[in-house]
């Protein structure tokens, strides 16, 4: 699975330090989770983002 696989490399870093059955358990969960993502043509996941611009002043 695409997004099990996804989970595996960029989940990595913070699921690290659990145990390798929690992160087992973990990604299963996320991946119930964002099995309802909308699919392409080719029945791959799409994950939409936002990317936010901030501007700060110092008053």
């Amino acid at each position: 699975p695409i997004l099990a696989g996804w989970l595996r490399v960029f989940a990595a870093p913070l699921l690290d330090d659990l145990p390798a059955a929690a992160r087992a358990t973990v990604r299963e969960a996320a991946v119930a989770l964002l099995e309802d993502l909308p699919r392409d043509a080719a029945g791959q996941p799409l994950a939409d983002y936002v990317r936010l611009r901030v501007l700060a002043r110092r008053r």
